[in-house]
């Protein structure tokens, strides 16, 4: 299991009192975002374990020549992401509730908890759940509909790994934090360490999905970690979409906001603060060879 503490150290202490312009908000924010995942992490690392107790036969599941799409946030890589994802006899891919719950013994707690609030409390647990998650992410309705059960990029990975840039979500300071950009500047075994872990996660989609099927994941991040995952994934495919910067950056600006105006309601939409938010996944496409 990789997990970043250098990183989460430093997301707590900025997002509480090392950052400017101390808000109560934003402290407990942070402080309930960062422990959440923190648990998530304690609870992947159980199930891993478990994994290889109740299912032995996972070790034969191997993700072999994914398909990535990538291109610069708010570029169209959710509705080309979704519109594939529908030929399932080809693919296989991630819902956001599995990203946070990658564990096979996880996913199949969780559907049989289901099986019985469906079949003892006629869906009553699944009706709740479904108006939460709508109040939850209520705020990015038009701009990136987000729901547990819909097919997602694997972000949340990444989370649990505490190494992504989706923290910016959380902390506005972005200059602050610029290791998260890139894992391709990563150290070797840093990189290494991250890259066994995310594909033992997929490992296990598969194993769960069945088949032989091709991993159609989408991650607008990705463009920071290519050379990494093409060493992890020679055979790896990428798709990468361009939108023009008109209409990419108010888009991106937009989505970043939204959260910020929660926990940070100082910070304008036109700040420089948010227009740089939009940039700092800048392509960075390695060479092979």
């Amino acid at each position: 299991m990789y997990f970043n503490f250098r990183i989460f150290s430093r997301l707590l202490w900025l997002g509480t009192f090392g950052g400017k312009n101390f808000r109560l908000k934003r402290a407990a924010t942070t402080v309930v975002i960062l422990m959440f995942f923190a648990i998530l992490t304690v609870c992947w690392t159980i199930g891993s374990i478990l994994d290889r107790v109740f299912f032995p036969s996972l070790r034969y599941s191997k993700v072999k020549a994914p398909l990535f799409i990538i291109g610069n946030p708010r570029s169209g890589t959710t509705h080309l992401h979704y519109l594939l994802s529908l030929d399932e006899e080809r693919f296989f891919y991630v819902r956001l509730w599995q990203t946070l719950f990658p564990a096979v013994t996880q996913q199949r707690l969780i559907s049989t908890l289901c099986t019985i609030d469906r079949v003892l409390f006629r869906a009553t647990g699944k009706w709740l759940f479904s108006n939460l998650e709508s109040w939850a992410f209520r705020g990015w309705d038009g701009i990136h509909k987000v729901r547990l059960d819909r097919p997602e990029e694997c972000v949340a990975v990444w989370c649990l790994a505490c190494n992504t840039p989706s923290a910016y979500l959380l902390m506005p300071f972005i200059d602050q934090l610029p290791e998260v950009k890139y894992v391709d500047r990563l150290s070797q075994r840093s990189q290494q360490r991250l890259m066994n872990f995310y594909h033992e996660v997929l490992n296990r989609q598969l194993y769960v999905s069945g088949g032989n099927r091709t991993y159609l994941g989408k991650n607008v991040f990705h463009t920071g970690r290519l050379k990494a995952l093409l060493e992890e994934f020679p055979e790896a495919r990428f798709v990468h979409l361009v939108r023009h910067p008109y209409e990419e950056i108010p888009s991106m600006v937009s989505m970043f906001t939204k959260p910020w105006q929660f926990h940070s309601p100082e910070i304008s939409k036109t700040s420089s603060r948010a227009v740089s938010a939009s940039v700092f996944t800048d392509t960075h496409t390695p060479r092979r060879g």
